[in-house]
């Protein structure tokens, strides 16, 4: 299970993730020997994610993280190790026999630092209103049940689900997982999702 976080939340089914860090070191050429080195400094982390997108709605997801990426985009991505403000270095899909509905990806994310603006915009004096004190209230809200249910179809994957008709659940497809059990043939495998099966969201 893993994510990212951009305009909006996709899921993505991540099968390696791989961190890196390189330094980068000036060298200048002499007549005899090795180069000189007279600075070092740290380059920007990496992680480099491969898996694969798969269901209903594949080419929307492809079509989600290349515009993430064109217009370089600040995501978070929550996989085996969380990784913010950063933006998709490269991304490439293949189409294969093995997926009907879907690609296999590579993925590479470079985590970057923002510059804060040295500009600050004055706050305008804000005029106070006379308030009478009419005492102290307490509002309680009335909390309703937002349990929706799916039944499950041919093509229908969690994650496809989870970025589709029930985004608005905001849950993991961990959640949906360990809230359905019997709805998977093989424990801790989003893929065994069982065709009938009832889904709790």
């Amino acid at each position: 299970m893993a994510y990212l976080i951009g305009d909006r939340k996709i899921y993505i089914h991540v099968t390696s993730e791989e961190k890196s860090k390189d330094t980068d070191a000036t060298q200048h050429s002499v007549e005899k020997g090795n180069p000189l080195t007279d600075h070092i400094k740290p380059g920007s982390p990496t992680v480099s994610l491969s898996g694969e997108i798969a269901g209903a709605n594949y080419k929307a997801i492809r079509a989600i993280i290349e515009k993430w990426q064109n217009t370089g985009k600040t995501l978070r991505y929550v996989g085996t190790d969380i990784f913010t403000n950063c933006h998709i270095k490269s991304f490439a899909t293949t189409k294969t026999k093995d997926i009907a509905r879907g690609y296999t990806f590579t993925m590479e994310l470079e985590k970057i630092r923002i510059a804060k603006s040295s500009y600050t915009k004055k706050k305008a004096k804000s005029k106070k209103n006379k308030t009478t004190k009419a005492g102290t209230q307490s509002v309680q809200k009335n909390r309703t049940s937002s349990t929706q249910y799916h039944t499950v179809k041919a093509g229908d994957t969690v994650y496809a689900l989870l970025n589709g008709p029930y985004a608005s659940s905001g849950k993991t497809a961990q959640e949906i997982m360990d809230a359905n059990p019997g709805a998977f043939s093989k424990k801790g495998d989003f893929r065994t999702l069982q065709i009938g099966a009832r889904l709790k969201f």
